[in-house]
């Protein structure tokens, strides 16, 4: 009996033994500080993906619907009257003259035209 609990025990110390080697030499392969270094990175790019995520929602869900409605229907006024007033400036002066004096005007006064960098300047105020 004692031969068989000595061979049981000198088995279990060879096998944690190279269980203890196997686990040093992966320590040595996997170095900590790397993996510390770019799991802070990672997390602090997650930190700022969800703060922008949040930003835009929580600008999203402050808008207000009848205001964007309002909005487009000033835009889509806008555009309606630059094509107009593009139109009437191509038509000959002899078709001019049977304009109400309103459309003449308003093609005399074509508004100024905002650059796509102003709006969105714009729209990054109203932010």
């Amino acid at each position: 009996m004692p031969v068989c609990v000595f061979s049981v025990c000198l088995y279990l110390y060879v096998r944690l033994h190279l269980s203890l080697h196997v686990l040093s030499e992966f320590s040595l392969l996997l170095s900590i500080l790397p993996v510390r270094v770019q799991m802070t990175e990672m997390s602090r790019e997650m930190m700022k993906l969800g703060l922008i995520d949040e930003m835009v929602g929580d600008a999203i869900d402050s808008m207000d619907p009848a205001e964007l409605e309002e909005e487009s229907a000033g835009e889509v006024l806008q555009v309606m009257s630059e094509l107009a007033a593009d139109v009437i400036s191509q038509l000959p002066d002899s078709e001019k003259a049977m304009l109400p004096q309103a459309a003449q005007a308003q093609a005399a006064a074509k508004p100024a035209e905002k650059t796509a960098v102003d709006e969105i300047d714009a729209r990054l105020k109203a932010l």
